[in-house]
């Protein structure tokens, strides 16, 4: 082998290490008849792939909708969008299950040097995103497009408080100059960085009142909105709880100042978003 077919071997040496061993870290667990894998509303840290067994899958009342075998995965949206199950999952019989750690997915964003498949996941979780949506609006949630701008305005999110102004790393504002414009909380974890695509990381400390995919900034025919990403709590847009539990989804923003805020009445920071025509 010439000088870098013997580079070329090395590296791979080094991708496949122990240290891939304790990332990967597959622990294979055995649920018994009738024991649940996971429940409804249940937020979960991990991804299940059953191996061997069955397992079924029910909503209200335990009504099964599913069933599941080998090869089969539970909890991959839910991890991937932040969400509580929407169903509960139960081993039909003894069932062994391949209990994945998320951080692998940190393996794939070290050795992507092309930045491809971070750009696919990303796009693909903005989709799942948009279709989580759909099933909560019983499919009323239309698909906007990409093709935007803002051209014609100028937009900028002001800091209101001082809180606000730390989430905004001590700016005063941030001008919004693309389209579609995504906003969420900033996370280190590199599992993060493959499944949320945002313009904007805002730095919040816990207790988080903030999502890691919150809300985007879009363009219709009809004007400007703000759209919920799937949060968790929502925001308060001009005296309007739009996402977290709430079906609302999306809300028409108005020329001049809107008001945004996350949190409760202890804890809260507020935004303006500020909509003017360029002259």
């Amino acid at each position: 082998m010439d000088k870098k077919e013997i580079e070329a071997v090395e590296k791979a040496k080094k991708i496949i290490t122990p240290k891939m061993e304790i990332e990967l870290n597959l622990k294979t667990k055995i649920f018994k008849k009738n024991e649940y894998i996971t429940q409804k509303g249940d937020y979960s840290k991990y991804i299940f792939i059953i191996k061997k067994g069955a397992v079924e899958l029910s909503k209200k009342n335990n009504e099964v909708f599913a069933k599941l075998g080998a090869g089969d995965v539970i909890g991959s949206v839910g991890f991937i969008l932040e969400k509580p199950s929407r169903y509960s999952a139960k081993a039909v019989e003894d069932t062994e299950i391949d209990v994945v750690n998320p951080r692998i997915f940190g393996l794939i964003y070290d050795n992507d040097e092309s930045g491809v498949v971070r750009l696919v996941l990303q796009d693909l979780a903005e989709e799942l995103r948009h279709y989580e949506q759909q099933l909560e609006n019983r499919g009323k949630l239309k698909r906007y497009t990409s093709n935007e701008t803002a051209d014609n305005v100028i937009m900028k999110l002001h800091a209101e408080t001082k809180k606000a102004k730390e989430i905004l790393n001590n700016l005063d504002f941030v001008k919004i100059e693309k389209l579609p414009f995504y906003v969420g909380r900033f996370s280190r974890r590199r599992t993060d960085l493959l499944f949320h695509k945002n313009d904007l990381s805002l730095l919040e400390t816990p207790p988080y009142s903030i999502s890691r995919s919150h809300f985007a900034i879009r363009k219709k025919k009809d004007g400007y909105f703000f759209i919920d990403r799937g949060s968790k709590l929502g925001t308060l847009v001009n005296n309007k709880r739009i996402g977290g539990r709430e079906n609302k989804s999306k809300i028409l923003l108005k020329e001049g100042e809107n008001e945004i805020v996350f949190g409760n009445k202890s804890h809260k920071s507020i935004f303006k978003l500020i909509i003017s025509e360029k002259k």
